[in-house]
């Protein structure tokens, strides 16, 4: 990311492939413009050649911001696989052209059309028009960007240990991905009887669902055999059900590892559409079933660290009941350790 102009100008030109990293710088970016209170963010992605998804959700989230401070994230330069990334997130952005517009060029005299003649029964119909081709060429452009993104999220799911980062990747690429407004995630607590707890909550005030259970047999009802399902309205459902549907979540995925419930994503109010097609539908199901097994690994993971984490302090225990004058030692260490880093950090 390079600056354009002076400190107060908010004008930055990018470069090269926007990945996770970028992504995250120019959140962070983005973020100090608007702490110093700038009206308008000039982006420049002439020399951008591809967008990662957590990019095109950085932008999603941070132009909805943005907006709704009577602000406003400016664009120019986009062209090729980053023009249709954005254009496919539904980012309320602002494209700007400095250049000046050709000369409209006249057209020559149109030659007479020719009748075509009558075709014989039978006969099988032409192929499409050539106006159809580049219309053609975009949506499988966009497709290949769309399979392309969901490898990209597969691989950053897969790679993450931590159970809160696999959430913060899911839930942004989720809604970068298909343009959502509104999303919650909720996991199975075997501590509280195995009901979901909210876990994950984007574009609701902040607390939202936080003293919220759904009972797993509600969801199991709702979703039946499939992945995908619409929050319908049932003579069973309990409370926690309608709260969600008031709240202006409309679908749900389940999430199962080995046919076991772990989880459900709940997600609403798409930005400019009414619903899924059936494509999407099998995109975001993929991409549920991926987050579900990262989210499964993730907490293998920390069910391990636990489990060394207690055998070493088993250990010690054990060291200091034999020396009197140790006793207590590695609990003053890991006092005076975590105040010098409260210190430095």
């Amino acid at each position: 990311i390079e600056r354009l102009g002076g400190k107060d100008a908010f004008r930055f030109a990018l470069h090269g492939e926007v990945d996770d990293a970028g992504a995250r710088a120019l959140d962070r970016l983005l973020f100090e413009c608007q702490a110093r209170d700038a009206a308008s963010v000039l982006l420049d992605f002439t020399g951008v050649s591809r967008l990662c998804t957590l990019a095109s959700a950085v932008l999603v989230r941070q132009s909805k911001v943005y907006r709704d401070t009577e602000r406003r994230i400016e664009v120019r330069g986009l062209r090729g696989e980053a023009r249709i990334s954005v254009e496919a997130s539904g980012a309320v952005l602002f494209e700007i052209n400095e250049d000046p517009a050709p000369a409209p060029v006249a057209a020559p005299p149109a030659a007479p059309a020719a009748v075509p003649a009558s075709s014989p029964p039978g006969a099988v119909p032409s192929a499409a028009s050539s106006s159809d081709l580049p219309m053609l060429q975009t949506k499988l452009r966009r497709k290949i960007i769309e399979f392309r993104n969901l490898f990209e999220i597969t691989r950053a799911l897969n790679l993450a240990l931590d159970l809160d980062e696999v959430l913060n990747l899911l839930g942004l690429s989720v809604m970068g991905q298909f343009g959502l407004e509104r999303l919650a995630i909720f996991l199975t607590d075997a501590d509280r009887g195995g009901v979901l707890v909210s876990r994950q909550v984007r574009g609701f005030a902040q607390g939202t669902f936080r003293d919220l259970r759904l009972p797993p047999e509600a969801i199991e009802r709702a979703a039946g055999e499939e992945t995908f399902f619409l929050l319908e309205r049932r003579q069973d459902d309990p409370p926690a059900m309608a709260e969600l549907r008031r709240s202006g979540l409309e679908w749900g995925l389940v999430l199962r590892v080995r046919s076991e419930l772990i989880g459900v994503l709940l997600i609403g109010a798409r930005s400019g559409r009414s619903g899924f097609q059936e494509d999407e539908r099998d995109l975001i199901t993929t991409l549920a079933h991926q987050g579900a097994v990262a989210i499964a690994n993730a907490r293998f993971h920390r069910m391990q660290e636990e489990r060394n984490l207690g055998l070493v302090r088993g250990m010690m225990a054990l060291l200091e009941s034999r020396d009197p004058f140790a006793r207590g030692g590695t609990e003053r260490v890991v006092r005076y350790v975590t105040a010098m880093a409260h210190l430095l950090h």
